[in-house]
C-alpha cells in the first residue's frame, strides 16, 4: 500500500517555527509543544543567511518554489522581527507565505504586515479566544486579499461552547473560510461528533474568490492505492480523524516534500525525524500533523 502526495515535484513545502512560547494556556496542546527555552531568533540577518542557504541546497534538487508556514507551538507573532522576516524572506526566493496564528496581535500589526503575507491559519481556542477581535482580524485580512482561514479547534470537553464560537463566526461580514480541526489525544469523540468532523471546511469563500485564486485552493488531497490497485483521494483529516495513521515501518519522502526549521535551527520533519536521504523510514507509532500524513509513503 502507498500514499502519494499531488504536490507539484518542484515545490518543497517549509514549516518553520521560530518560537516555542506562548501567550495561550490551552489544556489540550501536546506535551512539549510550548516549554519556553528558545524564545524566539535573536539575529535575523543570521535567519535570513541560513534560509538562503537552504533554498540554494533545494534548488541543486530542482526546486524552484518554497511554501513556507510559519507557525510552532509557540505563537509566532510574538516574534518582534516576524513582520520584517516575512517583507524579505520574498528577495531570496519565489516564496509562498502562510502564518499560522491564534490572532491575538492588534489589528495595526496586522495591517502593517498583511501585504507580505499570502495566506493565514488562524486557530480558535475557545479557553483563551477573543472571539470580536478574531473576527476583526480575519475581516482586516480578507478585505486585503489575504486567504484567510478559521481553524476551530473542536475540544470534545467543550464541545456546545466550540459549537457556539463556531456559529458566532457565521457572524462576520466576509466569507472566509472556516475549517474544524480536531484535538488529538485530548479523549474520545462521539460518534455524531465524528460525523460533524468528517466535513471539516464548514464554510468556503465565495465561488468567484475560489476561481480567482485557484492555483491556491488545495485542500491537500493525497492518493492511497491499495494492494488491488483500487485508487481514491483522501482529505486532509481523513487519516487521523480514522486513526489510521499508523505508518510505523513505512518508507516516508518528507525530506523531498515536506520539511520543518525548528527553533533552532534544525532540519528535519514535522515529526522530528531526522533526515537521512531522500526517504526515511518511519519510527513512530503515529503520525499526527495531517500535512505530514499526505507526504508520499510505501508499506513493504
Amino acid at each position: 500500500m502507498k500514499i502519494v502526495s499531488t504536490q507539484d515535484k518542484h515545490v518543497l513545502e517549509i514549516t518553520y517555527w521560530p518560537t516555542d512560547i506562548c501567550n495561550f494556556n490551552c489544556d489540550y496542546c501536546f506535551p512539549g509543544s510550548t516549554p519556553g527555552i528558545n524564545r524566539y531568533p535573536k539575529d535575523l540577518e543570521v535567519t535570513l543567511d541560513q534560509f538562503n542557504k537552504l533554498f540554494e541546497s533545494y534548488r541543486a534538487k530542482g526546486k524552484t518554489k518554497f511554501n513556507i508556514s510559519i507557525a510552532g507551538g509557540g505563537e509566532p507573532t510574538i516574534w518582534p522581527e516576524l513582520g520584517e522576516f516575512c517583507k524579505r524572506i520574498r528577495d531570496l526566493a519565489d516564496v509562498e507565505l502562510q502564518i499560522v496564528s491564534n490572532a491575538s496581535r492588534t489589528l495595526r500589526w496586522w495591517t502593517e504586515y498583511r501585504q507580505y503575507i499570502d495566506s493565514v491559519a488562524l486557530s480558535l481556542h475557545h479557553k483563551e479566544v477573543d472571539i470580536n477581535h478574531f473576527i476583526q482580524v480575519c475581516d482586516l485580512l480578507y478585505e486585503a486579499e489575504v486567504e484567510v482561514t478559521a481553524q476551530v479547534l473542536m475540544d470534545p470537553h467543550h464541545w456546545n461552547k466550540c459549537m457556539s464560537l463556531l456559529d458566532k463566526l457565521y457572524s462576520s461580514k466576509h466569507e472566509w473560510y472556516i475549517q474544524l480541526k480536531e484535538v488529538i489525544g485530548h479523549g474520545k469523540y462521539t460518534s455524531e461528533q465524528m460525523v460533524f468532523l468528517e466535513t471539516s471546511l464548514k464554510r468556503l469563500e465565495p465561488s468567484d474568490r475560489i476561481l480567482k485564486n485557484l492555483d491556491k485552493y488545495n485542500l491537500i488531497k493525497s492518493v492511497q492505492i491499495d494492494d488491488n490497485d483500487e485508487v481514491f483521494t483522501s482529505k486532509m483529516n481523513t487519516y487521523i480523524l480514522h486513526n489510521t495513521n499508523k505508518f510505523k515501518g513505512w518508507t516516508c519522502s518528507f525530506p523531498t516534500e515536506r520539511i520543518a526549521v525548528d527553533t533552532v535551527g534544525n532540519i528535519k520533519g514535522s515529526c522530528g525525524v531526522a533526515i537521512t536521504g531522500d526517504t526515511v523510514v518511519c519510527p513512530l507509532k503515529s503520525c499526527d500533523c495531517a500535512p505530514d500524513t499526505h507526504v508520499t509513503k510505501s508499506q513493504f
